[in-house]
């Protein structure tokens, strides 16, 4: 479905609030990768992503911290306080383990290239 541009503002917005809020060590890495809002815009989910290793609930927690200037920020967009949630971008973890799968078979097949060479 095709955002509106009231919803391309607020992601917007949102994306850069984040970036200006999220000093904290335990969002290094982090980034809005997307969002869903309802259709009467009272609540809206933020999708997350960051690095691998990142512990979730210690993101989770540090997000949480920040909830209330972020529904402020999209009051501004839309002239109503939406509640935000977030989650976890499942697709961005995904597709780590793709690449993680992708980046094991190619050193295989380097591995069996070099046993070809030693015959």
């Amino acid at each position: 479905m095709a955002k509106d541009y009231t919803e391309e503002r607020l992601i917007q917005a949102l994306q850069a609030a984040f970036e200006n809020l999220a000093d904290d060590d335990d969002l290094a890495g982090v980034s809005i990768s997307d969002f869903e809002m309802s259709s009467d815009r009272r609540r809206i989910a933020l999708y997350w992503s960051g690095p691998g290793d990142a512990d979730e609930d210690i993101v989770e927690s540090a997000l949480e911290e920040l909830r209330s200037e972020l529904e402020d920020e999209a009051e501004e967009v839309l002239k109503k306080r939406p509640r935000i949630r977030f989650e976890v971008d499942q697709g961005a973890i995904h597709q780590r383990r793709v690449n993680t799968i992708l980046e094991e078979l190619a050193d295989d097949d380097d591995d069996e290239l070099d046993d070809d060479d030693d015959d």
